[in-house]
């Protein structure tokens, strides 16, 4: 709930500063197409998935909202043969238009190097003023080191045992040296605790639930050249 309410805050004040793209990266079931199709009309939303999730996608769509909305692009890759940047291109994305790429629940499960390429060609194939917003672990977590993170133990062997392991995280407090190698300039890096307090702590002052300690949620823009 916590990660939702802040990526949707930064995608409702990315509008109001006059973004005219949104490249959603492994877009799975994210509805924010959507739920802001009325607040913000002019903004072409881009959906990057594996075919198949897109086909599930469309279903589900067509299930709940009557038909499949032309309004959004999906923008179908096979990893194995296309590249991200070729196929946004084919889709009509265009990289002169300010634009917030939102990457969410995806880092952890991919390569460093997968990460790595994703995050230059946002810095280099993006206007100025486009921004990242992305989720991510600590290494620690994939290193198997749980002393800090207790309550990932039983998570990260779940996910082990469904086939989709933890594989991507990235050291404690070397986040913004990361990004900023790789074209980047960070805005907000936060953690559970900054997430707890802004989304989760009721009017009188109890938390309605924890976040987990080893989830943290980067913004981050690309500068003026």
């Amino acid at each position: 709930n916590a990660r939702t309410k802040h990526i949707d805050g930064i995608l409702k004040k990315a509008a109001a500063d006059g973004i005219s793209q949104v490249v959603n990266l492994g877009a799975g079931y994210d509805s924010r197409a959507y739920r802001f199709r009325e607040a913000m009309p002019e903004v072409k939303f881009f959906e990057i998935e594996l075919p198949a999730m897109i086909l599930e996608k469309k279903r589900r769509l067509k299930q709940v909202l009557g038909e499949v909305p032309d309004y959004v692009t999906f923008v179908p890759i096979d990893f194995n043969t296309q590249t991200i940047p070729g196929e946004l291109k084919k889709a009509g994305y265009d990289p002169y238009l300010k634009t917030l790429f939102i990457w969410e629940g995806v880092t952890m499960y991919i390569s460093a190097e997968a990460v790595d390429s994703t995050l230059k060609f946002i810095s280099t194939q993006s206007a100025p003023g486009s921004s990242v917003v992305f989720d991510y672990m600590p290494l620690a977590v994939i290193q198997g080191d749980f002393n800090n993170y207790k309550d990932v133990r039983s998570l990260s062997f779940w996910v082990a045992y469904k086939g989709e392991p933890f594989i991507f995280g990235i050291a404690a407090g070397k986040s913004g040296a990361y990004v900023e190698q790789r074209g980047l300039t960070v805005l907000s890096d936060i953690g559970p605790k900054e997430m707890e307090d802004r989304y989760l702590t009721r009017s009188d002052g109890k938390l309605d639930g924890p976040c987990s300690s080893g989830f943290r949620i980067m913004h981050a823009s690309i500068p003026s050249r």
